[in-house]
């Protein structure tokens, strides 16, 4: 099985690898050896974790510095891997980030690099590996989403536009290939604890009002990587069109955007109430 894995450095990523070796090694008989492709930006973690994962033996890692913002990422990607192994079982699309700005405060340039990142780089990288996917035995695309897709919420609306986008042409692509052997699925993880909230909190000051709304979350909704990582993992054996972690989180926005989509008025006062009661609004700047 030869599997291509962007964002592997932390969070889910990272620890979508580390299980994925972990079941190797619980039953080798079951899982015959496994190429690993590992992305990343951060060349130092990526050669920890590929020299780690090495070390297993039923592993063989592939570590690849490369930084999704870049147009040209995902076809030195895909061909790396083809020149590693010749062949590509497994797309998993985890890499992403958000920017927790007000729209208007956002710089330009950022916006163009999360586009990238979160939407244009998994829609090549899956177009890319789509005709080795489709030689496989069982193909496999995972998507990693995110259920903000579900309820337009300002300060994440790029970053939410770009899932929103990934959840569509999740969807439109698994009803493309049905009746092939290339199962496609949607990850949708509420609030994860990982580096992500902290990476993406880096440009804001500590007086900021969306730094403030943010650390206001309450503990319940939060989900952990290995939760999401072990259903992935899953998927892999038996395949779930959508996956959502945690629940608790994921269904109440789920049905909430349901029906904020059935009456607009009342999802556009729900959440501008809420982010002007956290005193987040370009209102409050004034």
């Amino acid at each position: 099985m030869i599997v291509i894995l962007t964002g592997a450095t932390s969070g889910i990523g990272e620890s979508f690898a580390r299980q994925l070796a972990a079941k190797a090694v619980a039953d080798p008989k079951k899982t015959p050896r496994i190429g690993l492709a590992i992305t990343g930006r951060n060349a130092l973690r990526l050669k920890s974790l590929a020299d780690e994962l090495n070390r297993t033996g039923l592993i063989d890692c592939l570590p690849i510095t490369a930084d999704l913002a870049d147009p040209d990422a995902p076809q030195r990607i895909v061909q790396d891997v083809l020149n590693r192994w010749g062949r590509i079982d497994v797309l998993v699309n985890n890499a992403g980030y958000g920017l927790p700005h007000l729209f208007h405060k956002t710089d330009p340039a950022d916006i163009q690099a999360q586009i990238q990142v979160d939407l244009t780089a998994p829609i090549l990288l899956t177009r890319l590996a789509l005709p080795h996917l489709l030689k496989s035995p069982a193909g496999r695309v995972i998507q990693v989403s995110s259920s903000i897709s579900t309820i337009a919420y300002p300060i994440f609306g790029a970053y939410g536009a770009c899932k929103s986008g990934l959840s569509y042409f999740t969807d439109a692509l698994r009803r493309e290939l049905s009746g092939t052997r290339v199962a496609v699925t949607l990850v949708e993880p509420g609030p994860i604890k990982t580096e992500f909230l902290s990476r993406a909190m880096e440009g804001l000051e500590k007086n900021d009002t969306e730094r403030g709304f943010i650390e206001n979350w309450p503990s319940w909704v939060f989900g952990t990587p290995q939760k999401v990582a072990a259903e992935m993992i899953k998927s892999l054996d038996r395949p779930k069109r959508r996956i959502s972690v945690t629940k608790t989180a994921v269904w109440p926005m789920r049905l909430g955007g349901l029906l904020f989509q059935i009456f607009p008025p009342l999802g556009d006062w729900f959440v501008s109430k809420n982010l002007r009661d956290a005193g987040v609004s370009p209102r409050s700047e004034d």
